[in-house]
């Protein structure tokens, strides 16, 4: 009797550790690579890199995923002070979570790149976690239509990433 019980639990094991792996459903990575395998690449802008080392964001945004976030907004300064957009949201990403005095500071960055950056008016959605933490009163849907508008914008032009928003946020 306790060599069945043994032999069942062995292969109930076995069972559990050879059965099929599922992704995670909601992992926007894992979206985001189904939608490029689908995606007509001859319709899609051939620079798929953002940023290219001799963009004055590269070096910035090098720092903040090196986690030298002082060295990075030293760097964004100069570019927040001539109003790049996108200088802007790094920065707002960079300053708004290090000290509760910078946070009206971000949320103007933030609010102002939005104008033109989808992705920082994704930052002010209402289901936004982030957005719902350091600046509740402020995440609205508003946001969300101006997102949708700007990236239909940039899908026109080729951008994979705007045309992978664009359809993502239809649903």
């Amino acid at each position: 009797m306790k060599f069945k019980s043994t032999i069942i639990i062995i292969l109930a094991i076995l069972c559990i550790g050879c059965s099929e792996y599922y992704e995670p459903i909601n992992s926007d990575m894992i979206k985001f690579k189904r939608f490029i395998s689908s995606v007509d690449m001859k319709v899609v802008n051939e620079n798929v890199n953002l940023y290219k080392p001799n963009d004055n964001l590269f070096k910035p945004l090098l720092d903040i995923q090196r986690q030298k976030l002082a060295e990075a907004e030293e760097e964004l300064k100069p570019l927040v002070e001539k109003g790049d957009p996108e200088a802007m949201f790094w920065m707002a990403k960079v300053i708004y979570r290090s000290s509760i005095k910078d946070t009206p500071k971000a949320l103007a960055l933030l609010k102002e790149s939005a104008k033109t950056n989808p992705y920082a008016a994704m930052a002010l959605f209402p289901d936004n976690e982030q957005c719902q933490m350091y600046f509740p009163s402020e995440c609205s849907e508003k946001w969300e239509e101006q997102a949708k508008r700007l990236f239909s914008e940039e899908a026109k032009k080729g951008d994979v990433r705007a045309i992978f928003y664009s359809e993502t946020l239809k649903a």
